[in-house]
């Protein structure tokens, strides 16, 4: 049987051809009943903001999760938020809600690039090849072991969070770019690796269940000592 046909109010289907089409403002994004919470979002409308605006947006968005990563200032109540979705704007909760691949895939080349600087004409290609295949293939594998686990944070919103880590080990290996002392660099790359894995897990390691936290521990440090390791050798 087939439903009644919808009819669509009149002050949606007037103005002029061109001009933005008004959204009632008792009803949700995505929906055709009346919302009952008033603390729904507004949507942005962003279809005819200058490309400008939209670039900057995006690359503020990218420094405050870098930030995020590089001050491991998140509390246990921060991380409930991100189960819970949060509801806090400026929060770490709603930064990883609105999750983005960009910073990771600009970390990800940019560390890829930086260790095949070194490297001979001939070694380059796979020298990059490897860390790019790498950060993914690893990445990717950790956040499906989370979710087969029960993690609270989707796919993609742990392989933004574990991109986004990758920040310590690229500042480490700038670092050991100039460093040609092997212990001093032992000591940076170890700092690194410690500094990306102790922000990889507090912010996912702490949204499985507790007695799956050591099945889901144990192959985000082993992919960050991996990359360590990779930076160690690698590294100009």
């Amino acid at each position: 049987m087939s439903s009644a046909p919808q009819i669509i109010p009149p002050h949606l289907i007037s103005g002029r051809i061109g001009e933005p089409l008004p959204l009632p403002q008792d009803l949700e994004f995505g929906s055709t009943t009346p919302s009952s919470s008033s603390s729904t979002e507004a949507i942005p409308y962003t279809l005819e903001e200058p490309v400008s605006v939209t670039i900057l947006r995006d690359l503020k968005a990218i420094g405050r999760k870098i930030k995020y990563v590089l001050v491991l200032n998140h509390s246990t109540s921060t991380t409930s938020e991100i189960a819970n979705g949060g509801s806090n704007g400026s929060s770490l909760a709603s930064e990883l809600r609105d999750w983005d691949l960009w910073g990771p895939l600009v970390l990800c080349l940019a560390l890829s690039v930086l260790l095949s600087w070194g490297v001979s004409t001939e070694q380059a290609g796979a020298v990059f090849a490897l860390v790019f295949v790498s950060v993914w293939m690893g990445a990717a594998i950790v956040s499906i072991n989370g979710q087969l686990l029960g993690g609270s944070v989707s796919f993609f919103q742990s392989l933004c969070v574990l991109g986004y880590c990758l920040c310590p080990l690229l500042i480490t290996g700038l670092f050991s770019s100039f460093i040609h002392l092997s212990y001093v660099r032992e000591i940076a790359v170890s700092v690194g690796v410690v500094w990306s894995t102790r922000a990889a897990l507090l912010l996912i390691g702490s949204l499985v269940p507790e007695q799956r936290m050591l099945l889901a521990n144990y192959p985000v440090v082993l992919f960050y000592v991996a990359m360590g390791w990779i930076v160690f050798l690698a590294a100009p």
